[in-house]
């Protein structure tokens, strides 16, 4: 997904790669994680955990969390709260979208509410959504 950035290592982390990448490669994990987020879509579930992730990739939830920590360079949390933002700005060009209240807005992209929504924007965007944004 746009916007979500794989971050090559640097030495130093190559040298020490977790139990995790033993007999894979981080290009490997990435493609798997980014095929499964764009095939699946699953931040878009408010209720979506690390958890159900893990189950549907076949592996541990440690092993999840440690792939997202040296690939990503991010917590679950971040990574999809990020990749919600990012859709949130891809359907924000659809003018049946952008004419919502920006609560249902919100809910649209799997967030609970608008102040969580507001406050993950700014995180990723470092300003508040675009003012074209109906919030009425």
């Amino acid at each position: 997904m746009r916007g979500c950035v794989h971050v090559i290592p640097e030495i130093n982390d190559i040298n020490v790669l977790p139990q995790a990448f033993r007999g894979t490669t981080y290009d490997y994990w990435h493609s798997i994680i980014e095929d499964y987020i764009s095939v699946k879509m699953p931040y878009l579930n408010m209720n979506f955990n690390a958890n159900e992730m893990a189950s549907d990739l076949s592996i541990s939830k440690q092993k999840l969390l440690t792939i997202l920590k040296y690939v990503y360079r991010m917590d679950f949390v971040e990574f999809v709260n990020r990749h919600r933002v990012y859709y949130f700005l891809e359907l924000s060009n659809d003018k049946t979208f952008s004419s919502l209240h920006v609560e249902y807005q919100a809910l649209r992209v799997g967030f609970y509410n608008k102040s969580d929504f507001h406050y993950h924007f700014r995180k990723y965007m470092n300003s508040l959504p675009p003012l074209n944004i109906s919030q009425d």
